[in-house]
């Protein structure tokens, strides 16, 4: 009997206990996160239990949302922390981190409290109910850096009101309503006021804003030395003035223009300033004139889109009110020293003072400068940057000159294969899409974050896919020659298409021609740029069009704001004036190249946009763009296959060079010859393919005799590239640009070799174990280091040569 009821007691308990284990009805303990993040103005608890799985519905707090599998839940914020309270059955392991989506002024960040290594999050075992706090060690700044135009009206206001105040306090103390502007006191306050302005402004770059914000006193000395560079131009200026002043003091016109000139180059340098922090943040180095050329010296569509999307009005009225409030400080300092020279007689001592304090300074600073190991980059003048990028103070680096073992020397011209690569089927016509500031990582097969290109996932089974292509630099003009001609490209900041646009190269489109083929070039963007167009027009062209002849009437939108028809068109309408072209003659073998432009700084994108990436609207822009290029090329494949011409058509996908969305601290793409500037797409197409891929290592100007050798024509003697279908993973590709630093690489196998020629830094990548690039390794293979300068070196005077032979031809 006493085994019996001891059963009937225990079944009980057991029936008990799993009808507890019911979340509704079972009790549960109440687990309280309390988040101490400093600056933190918006905080989410990202969490799971027992090994981050998602807990029932009715357990979830208010507010909370499901994203990636993972609980979003908003904290509340609580004095100096952040709270979140969670209900979870008894004897539950929390799994947590925190995702801090507000800063300082409840500006935007995207920052993550992970938990350091190796743990890399947080967990609390819940037993009843209690409060866990973290500390934070994350520093939150919000991504955009403040800058002094932020404060443009209350700095307009203090200086108007200060102005008034030492005007009034000098009349009632000497009795004189007068402002007594020798040029001497006049240029020792603009020097100290566009001082102080420059200094400011450079906590921008170099990212101290927010700190000097938050926390003035401990930071200002540190933005001080920051902005030596600054100072010492100003001071350097200043001098200067003060001299041709002093020789020119019985000269009063001429004096008077004297003054206003070093007044006008005190405001130029505030407004250069103040724009060096978009161009830093853009271009990654001050502007300068390899640039400044780059941009068909600002006159091209594309240097004004680009322009129009980062500046506007209420910029431009931001800066004017910040010119003039420095008008009005500089005006202050005066009134104060006319009091202190004339009512308190302290001439002496101010001279003395201020001759102290510049010296001291100058002394100083550089020590501070060499100690927080700055990059000259951010702290240089852009003033001075920009002039010493002129032709007359640049040459070429070391590496066009230095001696070179002859068993790394570099053969322009290899071996042609002249066997067609894949000899049975139809194929005779070839339709070349490109893709403008595409790289590989955003195009599927290649990656698959965003899954925004789904008709080019759709045609994989008929394709084959090159995994190593790269662009040679990362500028279209500079693929387009390569792409064309097969030839590395110029090694300068100058433009081919530019500067020669009828140089004798030998291009596919001449050769196809040669072969009866109808050849067409459609562009979405303007050939005018660098004389694309004339470059374009000696290269045997039956029909070339671009966004001024394309028939189009649809706009684009960015943000709402709609762009002139200046900056190019839809690439709907060039695909369809494409497929117009083929249709016309559809017997006939043809060649047409279309290059998109949508997807170019700063994106347009068409129809509603498809939200990607929800914590950066440029890149979610971008997205959008590659997605409609994408939806471009779909219909275009549909077409010729609805035209019974997708058998005998060859349709080739390619990217002209990438884009970058800070990583490596750089966006767009001309600037670096990273894997997001380089790395682009090479994809064929025809119903001949079965989904192939090929691992062989090579370039844009390989494509050229890529295809020819499929259509079954020798490709031609001048051409630099080789057949793809050759190419092995041992192969080399080279790559440089010269728009920011004068930066030069290559590929072979799996390492990536960088040697950027002007700070002499080398870089070496395992892009196998590294794809990214984060983790240069260049410092542990001194040998392969040096043995990349040599084949570098090797490359450059191979192709210098030859483009001088080239170039000079026929002159």
């Amino acid at each position: 009997m006493k085994r019996t009821g001891l059963l009937i007691l225990l079944f009980l308990q057991i029936f008990i206990l799993a009808a507890d284990t019911n979340p509704e009805t079972s009790p549960v303990v109440q687990q309280d996160i309390l988040y101490v993040c400093k600056d933190a103005s918006e905080v989410y608890l990202v969490w799971g239990i027992n090994n981050w799985a998602l807990p029932e519905e009715s357990l979830r707090p208010e507010g909370s949302f499901v994203k990636d599998k993972l609980l979003f839940t908003p904290m509340k914020q609580k004095g100096n922390g952040f709270v979140a309270s969670l209900k979870v059955l008894p004897n539950t392991m929390v799994d947590y981190v925190f995702w801090i989506s507000g800063g300082p002024a409840k500006k935007p960040v995207d920052l993550w409290d992970l938990n350091v290594a190796p743990q890399k999050d947080y967990h609390t075992w819940s037993v009843s109910s209690n409060m866990v706090m973290v500390n934070s060690k994350v520093n939150v700044r919000p991504k955009e850096p403040i800058s002094v135009l932020d404060f443009a009206v209350p700095i307009l206001s203090i200086c108007t009101t200060l102005m008034l105040l030492f005007f009034i306090i000098k009349t009632s103390l000497t009795g004189d309503n007068s402002l007594k502007k020798t040029p001497f006191r006049i240029i020792c306050a603009g020097a100290f006021v566009t001082s102080i302005m420059l200094v400011f402004i450079r906590s921008s770059v170099t990212g101290q804003s927010w700190d000097l914000y938050l926390h003035p006193f401990a930071y200002f000395p540190k933005v001080l030395w920051s902005g030596f560079y600054d100072v010492f131009y100003i001071l350097i200026l200043s001098a200067l003035f003060i001299l041709l002043a002093t020789l020119l003091r019985k000269y009063r016109r001429i004096l008077a223009v004297v003054i206003s000139s070093y007044i006008f180059i005190c405001l130029f340098s505030i407004v250069a300033g103040i724009m060096n922090i978009r161009v830093i943040a853009t271009l990654g180095k001050p502007f300068n004139y390899p640039w400044f050329y780059y941009s068909d010296f600002l006159q091209s569509s594309d240097s004004q889109a680009a322009m129009s999307a980062n500046v506007d009005s209420a910029y431009f009225l931001q800066i004017a009110m910040v010119c003039l409030a420095s008008v009005f400080a500089a005006i202050t300092i005066l009134l104060a020293t006319e009091i202190l020279v004339v009512k308190y007689k302290m001439k002496h001592v101010l001279t003395g003072a201020l001759t102290t304090i510049c010296l001291a300074y100058i002394i100083i600073a550089p020590g501070a400068v060499r100690h927080y190991n700055w990059d000259y980059t951010k702290l240089a003048n852009p003033i001075i940057a920009f002039a010493g990028s002129m032709p007359t103070f640049s040459g070429n680096p070391e590496l066009f000159t230095m001696n070179v073992n002859d068993s790394l020397k570099f053969e322009l011209f290899l071996k042609k294969n002249t066997k067609a690569a894949i000899p049975e089927h139809k194929i005779k016509n070839v339709v070349l899409f490109v893709m403008e500031s595409t790289p590989a990582e955003y195009v599927q097969p290649y990656a698959n974050e965003y899954k925004i290109t789904p008709e080019l996932e759709k045609h994989l089974n008929e394709s084959i896919v090159f995994d190593n292509i790269y662009a040679h630099a990362p500028a279209t003009n500079n693929s387009m020659v390569s792409i064309l001609g097969s030839v590395y490209p110029w090694l300068s900041y100058n433009s081919i298409t530019k500067e020669h646009p009828d140089v004798q190269l030998t291009t596919i489109s001449s050769e196809l021609k040669r072969h009866g083929y109808r050849t067409a070039f459609f562009n979405s963007a303007d050939n005018r740029f660098q004389k694309a167009g004339e470059f374009l027009s000696n290269r045997k062209f039956d029909n070339i069009k671009d966004c001024n002849s394309i028939n189009c009437e649809k706009g684009f939108e960015v943000n709402d704001e709609h762009w002139d028809f200046l900056n190019g068109k839809d690439d709907a309408c060039t695909g369809g004036d494409l497929f117009s072209w083929i249709s016309e003659s559809p017997e006939k073998p043809f060649f047409g190249m279309m290059w998109t432009y949508q997807t170019h700084f700063p994106y347009f994108s068409s129809g509603e946009e498809i939200t990607y990436n929800p914590t950066d609207r440029v890149m979610n822009r971008y997205l959008n763009a590659v997605h409609h290029s994408d939806q471009v090329l779909g219909k275009l494949l549909d077409d010729l296959k609805a035209k019974g011409l997708s058998e005998s058509t060859l349709v080739v996908v390619v990217g002209d060079h990438g884009e970058a969305f800070g990583r490596h601290s750089q966006v767009t793409h001309a600037g670096g010859i990273y894997e997001e500037n380089l790395h682009v797409p090479f994809i064929l197409i025809n119903p001949a393919f079965k989904g192939e891929r090929k691992n062989g290592i090579g370039g844009l100007v390989d494509i050229a005799p890529t295809l020819m050798n499929i259509l079954g024509y020798a490709p031609s003697e001048y051409w630099q590239g080789k057949d793809l279908f050759t190419a092995k993973e041992t192969d080399r590709v080279y790559f440089f640009t010269p728009w920011a630093d004068y930066l030069f690489g290559y590929r072979e196998g799996n390492y990536k070799y960088i040697f950027n020629a002007t700070k002499n830094i080398s870089e070496m990548y395992d892009l196998k174990a590294d794809p990214h690039e984060t983790n240069n390794i260049a410092s542990q293979f001194p040998e392969k280091t040096e043995i990349s300068h040599q084949r570098i070196a090797g490359w450059v005077q191979s192709l210098d040569h030859y483009m001088n032979t080239l170039l000079t031809a026929g002159k």
